[in-house]
């Protein structure tokens, strides 16, 4: 048995889908200097089904990410970065509802071990993790 040593403390990323409702569907984690848009893929092809709305934040902001939501057959509604020369097209009044994205965080965070991030491995991070996002779904 082999355990892969994954410091948690302030240099892990969580990279979490969640329904429309803000109830967590999934996470992934990665180390603090990894870019955002290196773990859509993987969550936009596990979550993200045809005629459905991909909210996301100007961090997913690229041509590959759009098109990997147009190929599932959802909408991509991701907000553009300033610095980008053909702005496209997104639809603001839905973005308005990428706040229960953030929101989750919140709820997930309030959970010290996660907040905190006391685990050192990162199996044990992932797990407490998962309690956090079982307990918002319990509403506990």
């Amino acid at each position: 048995m082999s355990f892969k040593l994954f410091f948690c403390g302030l240099s892990t990323k969580i990279y979490m889908a969640c329904d429309g409702l803000g109830y967590p569907l999934g996470f992934i984690l990665t180390g603090a200097k990894r870019h955002d848009c290196t773990q859509a893929r993987a969550l936009i092809k596990k979550f993200v089904q045809a005629e459905q709305k991909c909210l996301m934040d100007a961090g997913y902001d690229s041509d590959d990410i759009r098109s990997c939501v147009m190929q599932q057959g959802a909408t991509a509604v991701i907000a553009y970065r300033k610095n980008r020369v053909k702005v496209p097209e997104f639809d603001k009044d839905i973005y308005k509802e990428r706040h229960k994205v953030e929101n989750l965080f919140q709820k997930i965070k309030r959970y010290r071990r996660v907040a905190i991030r006391f685990e050192k491995l990162q199996t044990t991070f992932a797990a407490m993790v998962a309690i956090a996002a079982i307990l918002v779904w319990i509403k506990f």
